[in-house]
């Protein structure tokens, strides 16, 4: 497993509309932060079943960038509190790049990525799938 012993490491765990914010230094994990943003229109009543106007697909793609923003937010937040040496980002094919962009560029060059939807899995298999997978 790795140490993180060169200085904080942050993991991120993204699925398509919520993300974890974990930091690692010194042989330990922490969660910092999450949050979600709701995937369906707040006003629409729960179990009422509508369709939304204009295409399913815009309506994706909307939900998507208010995901993105939100990322930005949280992301700035945490980088103010605490400086790291390296991002590892864990993303769904159709999130990745949209979220390596919404990365400070300084931190860009020590990012690792890592494509899948694993938001819903323990740190510890975050930190396995680390150990497992080449530099």
């Amino acid at each position: 497993m790795p140490q993180f012993d060169n200085g904080e490491s942050l993991l991120i765990a993204s699925g398509d509309f919520e993300a974890d914010f974990y930091l690692a230094s010194k042989g330990e994990i922490n969660k910092v932060d999450s949050f979600l943003v709701e995937r369906r229109n707040a006003e629409i009543p729960v179990g009422f079943v509508a369709a939304e106007s204009g295409n399913i697909k815009t309506l994706k793609k909307f939900r998507h960038s208010e995901f993105v923003e939100e990322f930005k937010k949280h992301l700035s937040a945490l980088l103010a509190k605490q400086p790291v040496k390296e991002i590892f980002l864990f993303a769904p094919s159709e999130m990745k790049n949209e979220l390596e962009k919404a990365l400070p560029a300084n931190l860009r060059k020590n990012l690792r990525v890592y494509e899948g939807n694993f938001h819903k899995e323990h740190p510890f298999k975050l930190l396995e799938k680390l150990a497992s997978l080449p530099e």
